[in-house]
């Protein structure tokens, strides 16, 4: 059983965009039997409150933009006196509204008839529900939509309310546009839909002419959902009410499908009846009777046979001149030039067929060799190796893949889809799918090792279904409808595969056609919405590559060297550095969307793509030259390289993608050691040698995912195991680093055994992305979550993002107030966010002032040697609500056998009882693997939150196009409860990594560090052992921390280690535009090195430092001194 995305079909449509948006006031639970009231707007009363001219009762009017005339009109009825116009001449936003109470956990469906006349508007007219509890607001669900103009249609939708929601909000919407659109009839009920739906015979045999009967059940069996049946192939069978017939020998599958989106599939196999009393053929034509040919292209000719239900089950083929061109099956290849004739006849002689094929010699041209090189590096077929188990399982996979889809493929010729699944005429997406599942057909029919090999039926149907999508989905002659990104360059991208792939299969005519269209929607390699006047733009960033992508392969498929030298020379704006908006920073962080850390996916794009063109039009005319490629190169190091830990990508940087099940850590890390790989091969030294070092050492240290099982290139896979194999490249081995990402409010701190990561967000940049129905829950993971890499290689992936609480994410600070999906995307009012680094320790810190509510907090990390200190200071808030400190949320085994230890007490959960209050000092948490077992240290020894719970979860429930199979997972979580309404509080925790239980235990009678501030004022530790002091002054004001004196906000790191003093300052709120004045209490004897920016103003008595902050974007600025030995008389606060 599967679930139909039919967007654009009259069945329904479900989209979730949580966004708050009206008051809503409670009422008193109703008779539910009457459901909407005045549902034909029979019943009018005189406009108020936004109604123009007539009103309806028992409804309401929004308009929030424009002046849209809303109105009931006897001109808007389709059934009675009377029904609902909306109009605007101008760009306008309307709805008409009434709250209905409901019962949580049930499904509702919804249905209105509506008439439409020139809309011009990019979601038209539809309706929209808005989920309550209360007044609090859950979601919002969207039907289908209409544009342009249509007689009256009805569209349907389903509601299904969560259990908590006791109201909702039908709204009859005219979104942002102009045209008029009217509504009548509208319906609210109470329904039980099918939940699942299968096939009883999942295979069925019978024989032409003959019928079977399929037979659906349905779960619950007395579901209201209705039924329908159709064929894939109705010249091999038909259904009707679930009675198959044989049409022909053939196989087919039929499909049943609900009016709520689930449908099942039945393989229906149809043998030839001898018993049939057939025709004699009387006629057979080959066409075409001529055709011209070059050597290499392949042509699919046609023996039609008359009359059509003739017995003629085998033709035979032959060419007299198989030098020239053979056949096979009426496929035609051209081999040498000459002239042949091909002949079709029966197999007993009686008809008999011919045409005259011409072939001349291809001369193959740059165009072409580019072309071919692009078909090598798209399938990787020329290393193909046949002792290699895995290629041949992945030619196997691929076959069978492309098998599935071929049988599922709707051949009619009346069809209005090619798959079920993407059906819809609403939501582009549908169109990108339909050409990509065409390119996985296409890939196995030109594979020479699949089974499907140039197989002749196989070719006219691929080529069917892309004259299908042409005149029907994909042409010039079509209005851009849903996400600009499937016209511009999903789309495209798929049909210049096809094109690649099918080039010696298809008339020039078509292929030319086909990319005709590609060049409407994007010409421009540097711009995006050539078709949208209105949004006409810049494209930058992983976009700028993506479009230069489509330009540029197309351009070497229609030999237009003026599109392949534009395309390159676009990509010269994505090798510069930026300062803001999209793009590489010179710090190594990646912004797209304006805003978002996003080094891991649309990072992953862009580094993908270039790669591409760099090794397409390398060594050609229109190779890449320009001397800021350089940066390229850097980049691996400085933006890549520090969010690997042993194969996998961090999370903290991938942005919605970590909701997409498909593409968990490792899997998109594998993408990174791909593209690593592929730069080596052209990189110059000493990148080349540093690229091998570092794939090397993440393929070898992966234990999660093994790299060749996830590898889909043979050439990949051919490349990573010659480079496994090079004794001469040495693996790069643990990093120990510490790097404040200040473009993008990230933090990494890695050492031999771990890796801690920060994510943060700021005035500049904002907390997580919600799009296309993808991270509905991420409303956290940018709010100061951390992540802590060890030896369980598993953590972050196997299902971890739809099974962990998504309200406690480590390091975070909340508010308990419920979230509806998809809320509270923003960037905060704060500015002061980001660190300091000294060497390989640091400092980070975040001003936090959370979204909807009072709540405050200053947050501070403090990353040494063997620890991270983490402090809160000035948590307060005037909600009515708890707030919470996360200190871990942990997938354990799943079991839940982990070992959790408090103050050496072993925690007993064998009672059921999850959560637990407690007074810690130190705690244990057994690690999933040896090696990861983590210890954690509370200087305040306050009272602790602990839960062991199973968690269960969908990835449907993070990203609403993902599986929704309910998964569990083991979590432990600890946390401080701050309670209701905070004045002022605070915490303090350590995290140990890799400390096993005694370890922990002594440390935390001894510990290596001394808080000297937490307040918001400053947050400042001590590490004794290293004699480093890491310090956040959160003020423009003087403030002392220890030996530290500082007037100005600013993030601090110090160490003073060998007589030398070591100093690194940032302005983490890049507002500062002049400097930063410290005062450090000891004595230097000289200024050893210097950033330009600082100036050393004193070494004694006390040493003073002005660090000029201006426009330095959060930079951090170092200083290095020669102290004078530490005498008797110093100041207690000295840091010696």
């Amino acid at each position: 059983m599967k679930q139909i995305r039919k967007k654009g079909l009259s069945i329904f449509i479900i989209f979730s965009l949580l966004v708050a948006m009206t008051a809503h006031v409670p009422f008193t639970f109703a008779n539910e039997s009457t459901l909407l009231l005045n549902t034909s707007f029979e019943e009018t009363e005189a406009p108020k409150s936004g109604w123009d001219q007539l009103g309806a009762a028992k409804w309401s009017v929004w308009k929030p933009t424009g002046s849209p005339v809303v109105s009931i009109a006897k001109d808007a009825s389709r059934t009675g006196e009377y029904g609902l116009k909306i109009t605007a001449a101008q760009s306008a936003r309307a709805a008409v509204s009434q709250d209905v109470p409901v019962q949580g956990g049930k499904t509702y469906q919804l249905s209105t008839w509506l008439k439409t006349e020139n809309i011009v508007s990019g979601q038209g007219a539809r309706m929209r529900v808005v989920l309550y509890e209360g007044t609090q607001q859950l979601g919002l669900l969207y039907s289908s939509r209409l544009t342009g103009t249509n007689d009256w249609s009805q569209i349907k939708m389903e509601v299904k309310t969560p259990a908590n929601a006791d109201s909702i909000r039908v709204q009859l919407f005219f979104e942002t546009g102009t045209g008029t659109v009217l509504f009548d009839d509208v319906s609210l009920q109470l329904i039980q839909p099918a939940t699942s739906i299968v096939i009883e015979e999942s295979e069925t045999t019978i024989k032409e002419q003959e019928t079977a009967s399929l037979h659906v059940k349905m779960d619950p069996a007395d579901a209201s959902s209705k039924i329908s049946w159709e064929s894939a192939d109705q010249t091999i069978a038909t259904v009707s009410n679930g009675t198959v017939t044989g049409v022909k020998a053939g196989e087919t599958t039929i499909m049943a499908f609900t009016d709520n989106g689930l449908y099942a599939t039945s393989t229906v196999k149809i043998i030839k009846n001898d018993a049939i009393e057939r025709p004699e053929a009387t006629e057979l034509d080959l066409q075409p009777k001529e055709l011209q040919l070059e050597s290499g292209q392949v042509r699919l000719l046609q023996a039609i046979i008359a009359p059509a239900n003739a017995d003629a089950e085998k033709l035979v083929w032959r060419s007299s001149n198989e030098a020239v061109a053979s056949v096979r099956k009426g496929l035609l290849e051209a081999k040498s030039s000459g002239t042949a004739v091909i002949t079709v006849e029966t197999e007993d002689g009686r008809l008999k067929s011919e045409s005259q094929i011409t072939v001349t010699d291809a001369v193959q041209d740059e165009y072409d060799q580019l072309r071919k090189k692009r078909e090598s590096l798209m399938t990787g077929l020329d290393s193909y190796d046949p002792s290699n188990e895995r290629m041949n399982e992945m030619i196997e996979s691929q076959t069978k893949s492309a098998e599935a889809l071929w049988k599922t493929m709707f051949k009619n010729n009346d069809r209005s889809f090619l798959w079920f699944d993407f059906a819809s005429t609403d939501d582009s997406a549908d169109i990108r799918d339909s050409y990509r599942n065409l390119t996985i057909m296409a890939k196995a029919f030109a594979n020479k090792h699949s089974s499907l090999y140039r197989n002749p039926q196989l070719l006219k149907d691929i080529s069917e279904a892309l004259e299908w999508l042409y005149q029907n989905r994909y042409n010039e002659n079509i209005a851009q409808y849903s996400n600009w990104w499937h016209w511009e360059i999903g789309v495209p991208n798929e049909l210049n595969s096809l094109m690649v792939l099918l080039y010696d299969y298809l008339d020039q005519e078509k292929v030319h056609r086909y990319l005709n269209v590609v060049d409407h929607f994007q010409p421009d390699p540097t711009k995006s919405g050539a078709t949208t006047p209105e949004k006409y733009r810049e494209a930058l960033g992983a976009n700028r590559i993506d479009v230069s992508k489509v330009v540029g392969v197309r351009g070497v498929i229609v030999k237009d060297a003026g599109k392949i030298a534009a395309a390159r020379d676009a990509l010269s704006q994505t090798f510069e550095n930026v300062t803001e908006g999209d793009g590489f920073y010179e710090d190594g962080s990646f912004v797209q969307h304006g805003n978002i850390a996003y080094n891991g996916s649309y990072g992953i794009v862009l580094i993908e793509g270039l790669t591409d063109m760099f090794e397409l039009l390398s060594n050609s005319t229109w190779k890449v030259t320009d001397p800021k490629v350089t940066n390229v190169y850097d980049w691996i190091e400085n933006a890549y390289e520090p969010f690997m830990y042993k194969g996998a990508l961090m999370d903290m940087v991938r942005g919605r993608a970590i909701s997409r099940d498909f593409l968990q850590d490792h899997q998109a890390g594998h993408t990174i050691i791909k593209s690593v790989i592929r730069m080596a091969q052209f990189a110059p030294e000493p990148y080349a040698e540093k690229y091998k070092s570092m794939a090397k050492y993440w393929m070898q240290e992966d234990s999660y995912l093994d790299y060749f099982q996830n590898a889909g290139n043979f050439r990949d896979i051919t490349l990573a195991k010659q480079l496994l194999e090079n004794q001469a490249v040495t693996p790069r081995g643990d990093l120990d680093f510490h790097k404040t990402f200040a473009s993008m409010d990230r933090v990494i701190h890695s050492k031999p055994g771990y890796a801690f990561g920060i994510s943060m967000y700021s005035n500049r940049i904002q907390n997580y992305e919600d799009m296309n129905d993808e991270n509905r829950k991420g409303w956290y993971t940018g709010e100061g979550m951390t992540y802590l890499y060890n030896a369980d290689l598993a953590q972050y992936s196997d299902d971890f993002w739809p099974t962990v609480d998504s309200y406690r994410m480590p390091g975070t600070t909340v508010d308990t107030m419920r979230r509806a999906d998809g809320s509270g995307e923003h960037r905060s009012s704060e500015a002061w966010t980001g660190g300091s680094t000294l060497k390989n320790f640091g400092t980070a810190g975040m001003s936090y002032d959370a979204w909807n509510s009072s709540l405050i907090a200053k947050k501070s990390w403090f990353m040494f040697d063997n620890e991270i200190v983490a402090l809160g200071a000035g948590i307060s808030s005037n909600e009515e609500r708890n707030v919470e400190t996360i200190v871990e949320n942990r997938k354990i085994r799943n079991d839940g056998s982990n070992e959790l230890v408090i103050n050496g007490e072993k925690m007993d959960f064998s009672s059921g009882v999850q959560n637990h209050s407690v007074d810690a000092k130190w705690a244990f948490l057994e690690g999933n693997v040896s090696g990861a077992d983590i210890g954690y240290f509370f200087p305040e020894g306050k009272s602790l939150n602990i839960k062991k719970e199973e968690r269960s979860g969908a990835w449907k429930d993070i990203n609403y196009g993902g599986p929704a199979e309910q998964i569990k997972r083991f979590y432990t979580t600890i946390w401080f409860d701050h309670g209701i309404r905070p004045n002022d509080d605070t915490y303090s925790y350590v995290l140990l990594p890799g400390q096993n239980q005694e370890q922990t235990s002594q440390y935390s009678q001894k510990p290596d560090i001394q808080i000297l501030r937490n307040d918001p004022s400053v947050q400042a530790v001590h590490d004794v052992m290293e004699n480093i002091i890491g310090a956040n002054f959160w003020k423009d004001e003087k403030q002392t921390a220890g030996p530290l004196t500082v007037y100005q906000k600013a993030s601090v790191t110090m160490q003073e280690k060998d007589g030398v003093l070591e100093i690194a300052v940032s302005d983490p709120t890049m507002e500062n535009k002049g400097y930063i004045e410290i005062e450090i209490d000891g004595k230097a004897f000289k200024v050893l090195e210097a950033d330009e920016n600082i100036t050393v103003e004193n070494t004694k008595p006390s040493i003073k430092l002005k660090v000029n902050v201006s426009e330095a974007k959060g930079k951090t600025f170092t200083a290095k001194l020669k102290m004078i030995p530490s005498q008797k008389g110093n100041s207690p606060n000295s840091i010696r």
